[in-house]
């Protein structure tokens, strides 16, 4: 299951600077990336010393934790459908037009089973809404998608 898709310069492993447990999660990198470990001791000394870039911190937690709390209740509320049409438009955020994930990626993102995603993005790309490649969806057509977010009932998709 995919938690989060982070960018350059976002911070993983965060959660741990509060009670120093372990981060709860993995981390994989899809393309080459240089990090930086920061003891926690060095970090919260640093924290305190720059009382803005906590704030800045607990903001970024506060965000994360609300999607992630609005991805969950989406899996108990929203068709298979919805879910992924959100999915596609969060990636969208993050990765522009053309979204390099594989239909399985995309499944394990929103808890459908890839059969059922197939047949989704399927049906997307008979209405021109996306196309595909091997492992790769290109949004063609961002507003359709977005107006099937927001009134999910349509007739010739069934979400």
């Amino acid at each position: 299951f995919v938690i989060t898709l982070l960018g350059a310069n976002e911070i993983v492993g965060e959660v741990a600077i509060g009670d120093g447990a372990p981060y709860p999660a993995t981390a994989r990198a899809r393309v080459d990336t240089q990090t930086l470990a920061i003891k926690r001791t060095d970090l919260t000394a640093f924290l305190m010393r720059n009382p803005q870039l906590l704030l800045r911190i607990n903001i970024m937690l506060g965000a994360r934790l609300r999607d992630v709390q609005m991805r969950l209740s989406g899996f108990a509320i929203e068709k298979a459908g919805q879910r992924l049409i959100r999915i596609l438009l969060m990636l969208q955020l993050k990765c522009g037009s053309t979204i390099p994930f594989t239909r399985q990626e995309i499944a394990d993102m929103t808890g459908i089973t890839t059969e059922t995603t197939t047949r989704i993005i399927s049906q997307l790309k008979k209405r021109g809404i996306i196309g595909s490649t091997r492992g790769r969806i290109v949004i063609l057509d961002h507003d359709q998608l977005k107006q099937l977010d927001e009134n999910p009932v349509q007739p010739s998709i069934s979400l």
